[in-house]
């Protein structure tokens, strides 16, 4: 089972789960039902956690609902024919790849004809364009959108504890991310939510919320 469908089970019973993707691809969890997790030490305490509460029955369910049907076999099925600006616009993506590779050493933002198809196929023309959307972003250093969003999801949670002034600022926190959908570079965000730094001390309660705050907003706006 990928931690993907870990997160998706345990979601479906009522586990509360903050996670994020890695430049490689990987999931991260970092928060499960309010308790922070760092490293790799979340993804290990949900498939511990799938495996002591959750049934193999409901777990074949899943995988059912995640896994469309013929997925094993979709190289064999009839390819279907993308547009000629589809194509071209892989190609220029995957022309960008090689060139950050190159220049960086890293492969990310990784797109292709088939992932495409099948992402066309299985969600809609709207989810497969956004692939394209998102892969040219991560290419040029932008913070994945779903990145993001796992991070405002996670400081919410978290703002349920404090009081109504410090929401105030949580809440300018928050609106400043939402703006910065698209812009916000991807070593901003690593900042953000690397160990013992802001948001880890904040959510620890070794700083304060006016803290925190300064601390992300002085991140943000030097983004």
């Amino acid at each position: 089972m990928t931690i993907r469908q870990v997160i998706k089970l345990m979601q479906s019973v009522g586990y509360d789960v903050s996670f994020y993707v890695r430049k490689d691809g990987g999931i991260r969890i970092t928060k499960i039902n309010g308790t922070s997790f760092t490293g790799s030490k979340g993804n290990i305490r949900a498939r511990e956690i799938v495996g002591e509460k959750l049934s193999e029955a409901r777990s074949r369910q899943l995988k059912k609902l995640e896994t469309p049907k013929g997925k094993g076999n979709y190289n064999k099925r009839r390819k279907k024919k993308l547009s000629t600006s589809v194509e071209k616009e892989i190609a220029r993506l995957q022309r960008l790849r090689r060139q950050r590779i190159k220049k960086t050493g890293e492969d990310i933002g990784m797109v292709s004809k088939r992932n495409y198809r099948y992402v066309l196929e299985h969600y809609g023309k709207k989810e497969a364009d956004r692939l394209l959307r998102e892969a040219e972003l991560y290419l040029r250093g932008i913070a994945y959108t779903e990145n993001i969003n796992a991070l405002i999801g996670r400081i919410k949670s978290d703002a349920d504890k404090i009081s109504k002034d410090e929401k105030a600022l949580v809440q300018e926190i928050i609106d400043k991310l939402e703006s910065m959908k698209g812009i916000l570079k991807e070593s901003t965000l690593s900042k953000i939510l690397e160990e013992k730094g802001a948001l880890y001390r904040w959510e620890n309660k070794v700083i304060d919320t006016r803290q925190f705050h300064s601390e992300i907003m002085n991140l943000l706006n030097t983004n």
